[in-house]
């Protein structure tokens, strides 16, 4: 055993596991632990922060805490060993990468656990949270050079096919129909899910949906993705119940989504994956209880998770498919209708497509003039989303979307500098935030990872006094920033950390029962849309419903399982993944990455903090980008 080498991992496995420990109980400044009690403190400010430290180390540093530094450090010295240097951590640009998760994991541990950045109050709190970055960005960097290593050995160096050994029958059929096989898995999985929840799960939001075609006409809730549903629900009353019509919505979706989910899992078979790969994913998609519970239930995002998904398939598919010929029409077709519906079942979703396509449409116009015709095709699909919406808006009278679904970290930064700076604000400063807000009320509303509270107390606007108290308000916003940039940092970072950075779990009705990943095992709405339907669940499957609702919640707690449900673990290897491509120099490739990226964008801009509903559209695609790998012998 290497002499050297034994020496930084036993120190970097300490080191490691004090940045663990002191993350995951990191005490707040004002403290209500026993041992951190204010007057028993002392009162310098070194001293106070040596003194959070050892509050966070409360138990004392002794048998959990050891076992964790002696596992540290035989991983470490078995990294350092076996797989240290490589090209990748040769890299300046790879330590880069790992400081900027450790300042940003940082930053969102510390608004989790004391609502404030504390390395801007004094030069203690700044050296203690550079020491907890470099600790988490020295994490990284020994995990990713182990991901990188995955990512070169997922595929086997020839394309593999269906063995033509039948010795043993069943696994032979597998193979060759592993599509079909995988159908029936993932179907099969969510099928528990679907029976005991029968006719499915139901919260504000679907009922919201109803509401908006067949009451008050509006685009709130994409207004396609509510008729598709309302539509299913007229049918299957007619047929049968009300609820056979929202059974009939559901289980149409759900298996338009496990056809998509297992041709990305045959996909990865075609493409040569290792087995453990594809049969990872297979129960991944099948038997992870989100995927159920989703399944289960009547809202929109279940749908756009698949459509999203199939977005990210056909783009891939077109991309390797012009590396070596020239797609089909119906390839730039398949791919601009899953472009078109996915804007159609969620707002957020064009945003992502608009860029996209751009800088597919320039890719094309530079390197292959000749598919100009496809990409024009592709083109026309996602202007049909705005013909679309000119047209409901113009001849049906549905209502438009607001725009301050989309403002939510502004807002948020306003509440924040009331509720924080309120008895600094000046006369014209309070005035210009009331050109928006009733101030009275703001500061009492400001929930930091929910945005609903002040977003709800946002004044109606008049046509004559809109644009003038708009222009008032912005130019208010505008100023605050330059005098507390602080203070907007929090905010933002309180409004979104939970999609980057790996905190606790937020407490189970946090975000208004969304933060987390909420299986939504309710049939109602408290917001009286329900009362002229008879929805209701089967009573003799409420035990199978009670054991899948706490199965979920144990699913959430398994270590390593349990990340499934993390959003920020999708978030890194997704970033892991870009900068893995960029090193092979495959640019091009990077375009589905980037769709992910700016998704991952729009759900640091929603109202919840941590809504794996709002992010179930990228850990569904998760699957999909390993495609993008090249061949080990590339």
């Amino acid at each position: 055993m290497k002499k050297k080498p034994i020496i930084i991992s036993a120190l970097l496995g300490i080191y490691f596991s004090l940045v663990f420990y002191v993350s995951i109980n990191f005490p707040p400044i004002v403290s209500n632990l026993p041992l951190a009690s204010v007057d028993a403190r002392p009162q310098n400010t070194f001293s106070r922060f040596l003194d959070n430290v050892r509050c966070a180390l409360d138990a004392g540093y002794g048998i959990e805490q050891t076992l964790t530094a002696l596992l540290l450090t035989g991983f470490i010295y078995f990294t350092l060993t076996r797989l240290w240097p490589t090209d990748y951590t040769r890299k300046p640009t790879f330590y880069i990468l790992g400081l900027l998760f450790g300042i940003v994991n940082t930053a969102g541990l510390c608004m989790y656990w004391t609502d404030s950045l504390p390395m801007f109050t004094s030069v203690s709190w700044l050296i203690g949270t550079l020491l907890l970055a470099i600790g988490w960005g020295g994490i990284f960097c020994i995990l990713m050079s182990w991901l990188f290593w995955c990512f070169d050995h997922m595929k086997l160096f020839a394309i593999t096919t269906a063995s033509s050994d039948t010795a043993v029958p069943i696994k032979y059929w597998i193979q060759k129909h592993f599509w079909f096989f995988s159908f029936v898995i993932i179907l099969l999985g969510w099928l528990p899910w679907i029976i005991s929840y029968y006719p499915a799960s139901m919260d504000n939001d679907v009922f919201h949906q109803f509401w908006s075609v067949l009451e008050y006409p509006n685009n709130h809730h994409p207004y396609f993705s509510s008729c598709v549903l309302v539509y299913c629900y007229k049918i299957g009353k007619w047929l049968v119940s009300e609820n056979f019509g929202v059974f009939i919505y559901v289980l149409f979706r759900d298996v338009l989504l496990a056809i998509i989910y297992s041709k990305c899992i045959d996909l990865q078979k075609r493409m040569g994956f290792k087995p453990i790969i594809y049969y990872g994913f297979l129960i991944f998609y099948a038997f992870t209880p989100v995927w159920g519970a989703y399944a289960k239930h009547a809202f929109k995002d279940t749908f756009c998770a698949g459509l999203f998904c199939l977005y990210i398939l056909s783009l891939i598919k077109i991309l390797q498919q012009i590396k070596h010929s020239s797609p089909s029409y119906s390839q730039y077709l398949t791919h601009g209708l899953a472009a078109l519906f996915l804007s159609l079942f969620r707002n957020n979703c064009i945003y992502v497509i608009l860029p996209i396509t751009i800088c597919f449409t320039f890719h094309i116009l530079l390197k292959k003039r000749t598919q100009i015709k496809g990409t024009l095709l592709v083109i026309l699909c996602v202007s049909l989303y705005f013909g679309y919406n000119n047209f409901i808006t113009t001849h049906l009278n549905v209502i438009p979307s607001e725009s301050k679904e989309a403002l939510s970290l502004v807002y948020q930064a306003t509440a924040r500098i009331a509720r924080d700076h309120g008895n600094e604000l000046t006369e014209e400063e309070i005035a210009g935030i009331s050109a928006m807000f009733d101030y009275n009320r703001l500061s009492e509303s400001y929930n930091p990872i929910l945005s609903d509270p002040v977003k709800n107390d946002c004044l109606i606007l008049s046509e004559n006094r809109g644009l003038n108290a708009q222009s008032i308000y912005i130019q208010t916003w505008i100023k605050l920033f330059r005098k507390y940039p602080i203070t907007y940092l929090e905010s933002a970072i309180a409004q979104s950390y939970g999609y980057y950075s790996f905190v606790p779990n937020q407490p189970e009705q946090s975000g208004n029962w969304n933060s987390g990943m909420t299986i939504f095992d309710w049939i109602g709405c408290n917001s009286g849309y329900n009362e002229s339907f008879s929805f209701h669940y089967i009573n003799h499957f409420d035990d199978a419903r009670q054991v899948l609702q706490a199965w979920a919640k144990v699913w959430d707690k398994i270590p390593v399982l349990s990340i499934t449900n993390i959003c920020a673990f999708y978030t890194w290897i997704i970033i892991a993944l870009f900068y893995y491509l960029l090193t092979k120099k495959l640019i091009v490739d990077t375009l589905p990455l980037l769709a992910m990226g700016i998704m991952i964008l729009t759900c640091i801009a929603s109202p919840v903090n941590d809504c794996f509903r709002y992010y179930c559209s990228i850990a569904a695609s998760f699957p999909a980008i390993l495609l993008l790998l090249p061949s080990p012998r590339n």
